[in-house]
């Protein structure tokens, strides 16, 4: 995918993207693969495979969202900035939170906010579950690639705000990983507002928002190794 294909694309979806934002993807684009030559960041490295399998592949589910000027979105284990550093380019209005826990990933996403003079954006060098001053601060959280549903749940859904919105980044299997993590929406108090399922050149995705409609008991998160060795 070209980003002229890249562009089309999205406004099917109603995703606009103006010029100064291709420019800026261009550029992420550029770098993440010349700065994986010498640091890990992803197994894919064609910068066509880039636009669609990253960007694209990130902006889909948030077709799904309104945003409002100034809503506060937080991206739990950004990496190399998926979907955080994409969604900041592509809604500069977000304030957005990176989090990731892997210092060199953390170097990285700095570098590209750097050169792409990005603003209302914050990186956060720590486990997320660490993260309890940043409780009930978010209007949006996700994630992607990031563990089970169960999980991923539990150390994320603790940071939205009342009536804010839990949004899942799936792949094919999206819809059992969903049934598997009954059980802990219940007790996370999440409902949900939307699953769908979304594909582009061959690639399903599942893709959902879950609504936090009261708040979450203060004993979760529980300590990582008791979320692993046990999930809701």
């Amino acid at each position: 995918m070209n980003l002229n294909e890249f562009k089309k694309e999205l406004e099917t979806y109603k995703i606009k993207v103006n010029e100064l934002m291709l420019e800026q993807f261009d550029i992420y684009a550029k770098e993440l693969i010349s700065y994986n030559e010498r640091i890990n960041l992803t197994s894919i490295t064609n910068y066509e495979d880039i636009i669609a399998k990253h960007f694209f592949d990130c902006l889909l589910p948030f077709s799904m969202v309104n945003f409002k000027s100034d809503d506060k979105l937080a991206d739990v284990g950004s990496g190399a900035g998926f979907p955080g550093l994409v969604l900041k380019i592509a809604f500069p209005e977000l304030n957005i939170t990176l989090i990731e826990p892997t210092l060199k990933r953390c170097i990285f996403l700095k570098h590209i906010i750097d050169i792409l003079n990005l603003k209302k954006i914050e990186i956060i060098n720590d486990r997320v579950e660490n993260l309890n001053k940043y409780r009930q601060t978010f209007d949006y959280v996700t994630a992607r690639a990031v563990s089970n549903i169960s999980v991923l749940s539990e150390i994320s859904a603790p940071l939205l705000k009342i009536n804010g919105n839990l949004i899942l980044l799936r792949g094919k299997d999206g819809i059992n990983e969903l049934k598997d993590a009954q059980n802990a929406f219940k007790i996370l108090n999440l409902s949900e507002v939307i699953t769908k399922e979304m594909s582009y050149e061959n690639n399903l995705r599942i893709n959902s928002i879950y609504k936090l409609t009261k708040k979450i008991d203060s004993k979760y998160p529980r300590n990582y190794g008791a979320i692993k060795k046990k999930p809701l």
